[in-house]
């Protein structure tokens, strides 16, 4: 509902002088919830250490199993490294890994209204995932899209064969490799990518991380 109301504003914005001057009310109006929809999965899925290691065990074993090359794990080892968003981490490049500082770039979230001041924001990261991200950035060059995935295609009744790499596209590609990490860690079925971005912001607070430092790290406010 908020990306088809997002481009009815664009659309309105564009062609101004051809709508009626209501239209951005009929816009917001029409598509308003009688009712406030449950943010359950973002609100309550916090989990302890412990789970988020069984996790990223877990998706290099999938990545193994499936032939990823270590594309799928290295993707959920930076989710659950630096606790951004998906939309941020599949739009990092090569260049964004910084070794000799222990960090990593992640680009800004394209959410809210105002323009902002960074383009990117540096995480600190351990040895571990450096490690791995090293095997993703060897004689690359750091215009290219850091994280890639394999594309199969069909070519016969339920058989498929492994065809190029390329860039990930959305959030929903993710969708049933996960499925299978959440089961291969014994976790609840219900847990989601998200998951790793609130605990991420949890743990920092336990830690006694200033909240507005939190926030900033994780490309939040600090309510």
């Amino acid at each position: 509902m908020n990306d088809l109301k997002a481009a009815l504003n664009a659309v309105a914005r564009r062609a101004k002088a051809q709508l009626p001057a209501t239209i951005r009310d009929t816009i917001k109006d029409g598509l308003a919830s009688v009712t406030a929809a449950p943010a359950v999965a973002r609100e309550a899925q916090v989990l302890p250490d412990a789970d988020v290691r069984a996790l990223i065990s877990a998706a290099w074993q999938v990545d193994a199993e499936g032939d990823w090359g270590g594309d799928l794990a290295r993707m959920v080892l930076v989710l659950a490294a630096t606790g951004a968003r998906f939309s941020q981490v599949m739009r990092m490049v090569v260049a964004d890994v910084q070794p000799a500082q222990k960090r990593v770039m992640i680009p800004v979230s394209r959410k809210g209204r105002g323009v902002k001041h960074t383009t990117h924001i540096a995480v600190r990261v351990g040895d571990d995932v450096l490690a791995a991200l090293a095997k993703a950035t060897a004689g690359r060059k750091g215009s290219e899209p850091l994280f890639l995935r394999p594309h199969w295609r069909q070519i016969g009744p339920a058989k498929w064969e492994k065809g190029e790499q390329g860039p990930w596209f959305a959030s929903a590609e993710l969708t049933r490799p996960w499925g299978a990490i959440v089961a291969k860690a014994k976790l609840a079925a219900g847990t989601v990518p998200y998951a790793l971005r609130h605990s991420s912001i949890v743990r920092g607070l336990r830690a006694g991380l200033p909240v507005r430092l939190v926030a900033a790290l994780h490309d939040t406010s600090s309510r």
